[in-house]
């Protein structure tokens, strides 16, 4: 089979008070050899104050990340033999690799140390976009990563009938 690769753009959502240029362009640097990055500005996420409503001097900001992959061939339909094809000659193996990329830019973007930003950033979602037919949403470590079974996540999602 042809090497097929979908293109890729990640949506990072950034709360209002974290909204600076250099935070901004350091994610921006942090995620080039990905995928073009695009953000959204959202309410405020303390990990402390989006769990249990409070303040806590020790809390990181907790942000969400959304993959939006898109290739103008079916893909996610498991029923139809073509689409079951491409998935696992193409997409499981480029979904692999982009696990892994990803998963080291955020845990690394974690440890950073950020100016005026005391106990740190770390990526709390992964949120996936399968063009139009599915969101998979996998949690992310306390340390930003990916966890090793997220591909099977996704493919349980696939395989689902009812959605």
């Amino acid at each position: 089979m042809t090497r097929i690769r979908p293109s890729l753009v990640l949506q990072i959502g950034i709360p209002n008070e974290l909204n600076d240029p250099s935070l901004l362009d350091e994610l921006k640097r942090t995620f080039a050899y990905i995928a073009p990055v695009v953000f959204v500005e959202r309410d405020s996420c303390l990990e402390i104050e989006c769990a249990e409503g409070r303040e806590d001097k020790d809390a990181s900001y907790v942000i969400p990340l959304r993959m939006t992959v898109r290739l103008h061939r079916r893909y996610w339909d498991d029923e139809d033999a073509q689409a079951h094809q491409l998935w696992t000659e193409a997409m499981e193996p480029w979904l692999k690799n982009t696990f892994t990329k990803m998963s080291g830019a955020m845990e690394a973007f974690s440890r950073m140390e950020l100016p005026g930003i005391e106990n740190g950033v770390r990526f709390g979602l992964l949120e996936i976009q399968f063009d139009d037919d599915a969101v998979v949403e996998i949690m992310l470590g306390n340390d930003s990563s990916i966890p090793g079974n997220a591909l099977e996540i996704v493919n349980a999602q696939r395989m689902r009938k009812d959605g």
